[in-house]
């Protein structure tokens, strides 16, 4: 088990469990975007929630553009 990288690990807790994972300003870590692919891939009840200024463009992504708030001074 020690030879698991971490992404392997979290799908391995994750299989049968309900989860709602939310990343935020995901923009960031771009480069882990296969780690979520992969966890959505294999698990059967993970759901992800990500705001970012980047498209990750996964399978069965929905996009929801947020327009910037009017600020008033």
């Amino acid at each position: 088990m020690g030879d698991e990288r971490d992404d392997e690990l979290l799908v391995t807790y994750l299989h049968e469990k309900a989860v709602l994972l939310i990343l935020d300003n995901f923009e960031q870590a771009l480069p882990a975007t296969k780690a979520i692919a992969d966890l959505l891939m294999f698990t059967a009840y993970v759901k992800v929630l990500v705001t970012s200024r980047a498209v990750l463009r996964l399978s069965g992504e929905h996009e929801f553009v947020v327009t910037p708030l009017d600020v008033q001074i």
